[in-house]
């Protein structure tokens, strides 16, 4: 299936003038984003062959944990437009960075008959409750982005999403690069306990191992917001004053925070390398200016591939249980040239 990014230009665009709602059509495609995870036999896939009657109108349910970042926004708006544009009716929930609301959310979504789930759980352990009620009303769960602890293919049909791990390394490769091998970071850390945050943390870790030039002075988490990232930078600024000499933010909204946070205690920004996860149009533009010094891509018009594999599961077909979205590197060597060609941004 193919990345349509017609629809993420047209959101970022609205996004930027301060407005939530979708209103575009996709058109253009970007490379399709393969899984390379083994194809095994999918026995929630299969179960639901024929869910619905012919002629019935399918229901989603889908369920975020939030709508506190623009990334996440931009998520949502593709998803629910892609199931509607398809002809779907959609029951969408917002847990606002609550589990326990998350999973009653769930519930609510369970009791109203869904022909499918569609659900970025906020925290790994917190959401098994929910994903087993599915699995006992026989609905099938697709998870967004971050996944929960289950079994692929048995409690949930397929993981949507990126390979956080090796995303994480690559901004420590990158670091070790830029540094020539020395280097003093923090981190500041998304979610607790979300596998998003908990792979991204591994993959950094996996990344500076081994190369004594590269330490990792402090963590903390800024669960994915811009004011407490702000908070957490501020902490660390106080505690390790000059000897930072970057930053890896686990997503863009917590970058601008990290930025903020720099600003207010006079250091410049574009003295300190900050890294970051999403690569939206505002990063891109920040690292054109020199705040940002990268960015991993991290594509959030998942809705085309939701749709993909809603159709090809009503058509019988089994899935693989991990669809990859694809990573790249933004930095100051092609921001413009992403900015142009994503986001439609000319100099």
């Amino acid at each position: 299936m193919k990345m349509k990014k017609g629809l993420a230009i047209i959101i970022a665009a609205i996004l930027t003038l301060s407005l939530l709602a979708a209103c575009g059509t996709p058109s253009s495609s970007t490379a399709p984003a393969d899984s390379t995870a083994e194809s095994t036999t999918n026995d929630a896939a299969t179960s639901t062959e024929s869910t619905a009657d012919s002629g019935r109108q399918l229901v989603i349910g889908v369920s975020q944990p939030h709508s506190t970042s623009a990334w996440r926004i931009l998520q949502t708006d593709s998803v629910n437009f892609a199931l509607e544009a398809a002809g779907y009716k959609v029951i969408y929930t917002d847990a606002q960075n609550n589990t326990q609301k998350q999973v009653a959310d769930v519930e609510d979504i369970l009791a109203q008959n869904p022909d499918y789930l569609v659900i970025s759980p906020r925290e790994e352990d917190g959401l098994v409750p929910a994903i087993e009620a599915a699995k006992a009303a026989g609905v099938p769960v697709i998870l967004l982005d971050r996944k929960v602890k289950g079994e692929a293919g048995v409690d949930y049909v397929t993981y949507v999403g990126s390979d956080y791990v090796a995303a994480g390394e690559a901004v420590a490769n990158w670091l070790n690069e830029e540094f020539d091998g020395v280097c003093n970071i923090v981190e500041i850390a998304g979610t607790a306990g979300s596998t998003a945050a908990i792979e991204r943390s591994q993959g950094f870790r996996q990344g500076i191992e081994g190369k004594d030039g590269l330490v990792l002075l402090a963590s903390q988490v800024g669960d994915m917001k811009r004011v407490e990232a702000q908070k957490a930078m501020e902490n660390m600024i106080q505690a390790h004053g000059e000897s930072i000499d970057a930053v890896f933010c686990q997503s863009d909204e917590m970058a601008y925070g990290a930025v903020q946070a720099l600003n207010i205690h006079g250091i410049d920004p574009g003295s300190i390398k900050i890294c970051t996860m999403d690569g939206l149009q505002e990063t891109l533009e920040t690292i054109v200016a020199g705040d940002i010094a990268m960015s991993m891509y991290n594509n959030p018009d998942f809705g085309p591939y939701v749709v993909d594999i809603i159709q090809r599961l009503e058509a019988g077909e089994t899935l693989d249980t991990w669809i990859k979205v694809e990573n790249m590197v933004f930095d100051s060597a092609n921001a413009q040239q992403y900015l142009e060609e994503i986001y439609g941004v000319t100099p």
